[in-house]
């Protein structure tokens, strides 16, 4: 989540730093389309996770909805639970 936040800040610098020869001279047209790329991209990458954060919709991979419904140890789960495919029913 920061790196992404760094990340996005990154982007708006460099597009910050490419004003100066965006549109001028021979490659001017190149530093021109990066410089609006880069701070479209990092405006968005920073904004996004921003309003993630703030709005505390933010989870981090080991908070995912399926790991909450799973027992958190052994002695949760019952014997019927523990079943293999290999045995026979009974």
């Amino acid at each position: 989540m920061l790196l992404r936040l760094a990340c996005g800040a990154y982007l708006i610098y460099l597009a910050w730093g490419l004003r100066e020869g965006a549109f001028q001279g021979q490659n001017g047209m190149v530093f021109g389309i990066a410089m609006i790329l880069f701070g479209l991209v990092g405006v968005a990458l920073a904004g996004w996770n921003t309003f993630l954060l703030a709005t505390g919709r933010y989870r981090l991979p080991h908070e995912s909805e399926y790991l909450e419904d799973a027992p958190s140890s052994e002695s949760e789960m019952d014997d019927s639970t523990q079943s293999s495919p290999l045995d026979p029913k009974t």
